[in-house]
């Protein structure tokens, strides 16, 4: 864990300031509960974030359910011969490992099918929704969640 990036988050933080205890302050006994406050304002819900999701396409089915999940597949089928992006797509979701719903490409390729009324923009964002995940601030300043230890650490370096 970078603790010196997450230091710097904290300290820039508005809402973490009540609650910073660090070396060159008066000794708070209640340290541990702010480093507490710290991690759970850090960990909560701030967004989403999209993922790296290898999808095929029984998984596909499997996450949307057969009948909305074999549509979808049939319409992108259907269009395949004519789009050799998707051609290469639905190619790739026959394999187990299938492709990468989170690829920004993927993502991109699938509003432009939707635009182009191979499927709709609601069978779009079904699909790419299965890529998207909550995010927090600890996710994004330090790629995980956070303990009220790793508050500790980053500030007072124990």
């Amino acid at each position: 864990m970078d603790y010196t990036s997450l230091k710097l988050a904290i300290l820039a933080n508005q809402d973490c300031q009540p609650y910073i205890v660090t070396n060159d302050m008066p000794k708070d006994l209640d340290y541990f509960s702010k480093d507490r406050a710290i991690s759970d304002i850090f960990n909560a819900p701030s967004g989403t974030r999209l993922v790296e999701r290898f999808e095929s396409a029984i998984g596909i089915m499997s996450a949307l359910g057969a009948v909305t999940g074999a549509t979808i597949l049939e319409k992108l089928d259907q269009a395949k011969g004519s789009i050799p992006a998707l051609k290469w797509a639905m190619l790739a979701m026959v394999d187990p490992q299938g492709i990468n719903l989170g690829d920004p490409e993927t993502q991109a390729m699938l509003d432009d099918l939707a635009t182009a009324n191979v499927i709709t923009q609601a069978e779009a964002d079904a699909v790419k929704a299965l890529a998207i995940q909550s995010s927090s601030l600890a996710y994004e300043t330090v790629g995980q969640p956070i303990s009220a230890a790793d508050v500790s650490i980053a500030l007072r370096n124990n």
